[in-house]
């Protein structure tokens, strides 16, 4: 799963499965830092998806391929945006919400790290560490530092 900008960019479908899904990443990440206005956001992230649908785009596609299928541009850009379309049908939670619930619940806390109990762990703190994860890998499997 080494594709680079150039070669997402070499291919047509590609290069616009990319745009569309990083147009998608950027809201997300704007939403977890909440630098944006949630409704036009949300909004865009809503047209975007229509987007990836309208492309052939469906949720989890090619979830379960050999590793090596990634190696082609269009079936990983495919695979991020199916993975974008099955996560953002939910609320997004900003890093705003989630702090109070962290300091909370935290057993230690070092400066600005928290070490949370994997137990009970409130359902906020879950969905913001899974969005951040799929934000964090969009952006590496789509070569967007």
């Amino acid at each position: 799963m080494n594709v680079t900008k150039q070669q997402f960019n070499s291919n047509p479908r590609a290069k616009l499965l990319r745009d569309i899904s990083l147009d998608i990443t950027r809201n997300l990440d704007a939403l977890l830092h909440q630098d944006v206005d949630k409704e036009q956001a949300y909004a865009s992230i809503e047209s975007l998806s229509g987007q990836l649908i309208a492309a052939g785009v469906v949720s989890n596609m090619h979830v379960g391929r050999p590793q090596e299928a990634f190696n082609d541009p269009v079936i990983l850009a495919e695979y991020v945006g199916g993975q974008l379309l099955e996560s953002t049908c939910n609320h997004v939670t900003s890093e705003r919400e989630v702090m109070p619930i962290v300091q909370e619940f935290s057993e230690i806390q070092a400066g600005n790290m928290h070490v949370l109990p994997t137990k009970n762990l409130p359902r906020p703190v879950i969905n913001f560490v899974v969005m951040r994860s799929v934000v964090n890998v969009a952006y590496r499997f789509l070569d967007e530092p």
